[in-house]
C-alpha cells in the first residue's frame, strides 16, 4: 500500500487533484484509481523515451519476433 500512496502522491503533486478526480466515475474503486495512475505513468514514460530518441523501429521489432515485415491484419471497422 505504501507504493500506491507514493504513486498517488506523486501524481497529485504534478496535477491539480480536482481535474484528475473528475475523470473518475462516481463508483470508482481503488483499483480503478491505481490503473489510471499506472496508465498515466506508462504513457508519460513512453513519450519521454520517444522524445529522447529511445525507440525501436516497428520493422526491427517484427523481424526480431519472426513476424512478416508488413501486417496482413485488417483492423478497419473495429471499435466503431
Amino acid at each position: 500500500m505504501d507504493q500506491e500512496v507514493t504513486q498517488c502522491s506523486l501524481l497529485m503533486s504534478k496535477r491539480k487533484p480536482t481535474s484528475f478526480w473528475k475523470k473518475l466515475r462516481e463508483n470508482a474503486t481503488w483499483d480503478d484509481l491505481m490503473y489510471k495512475i499506472y496508465a498515466r505513468q506508462a504513457i508519460e514514460a513512453g513519450l519521454s523515451a520517444s522524445e529522447a530518441g529511445r525507440t525501436i523501429d516497428v520493422k526491427d521489432v517484427r523481424a526480431s519476433l519472426g513476424c512478416p515485415s508488413e501486417s496482413t491484419l485488417d483492423f478497419r471497422g473495429i471499435g466503431t
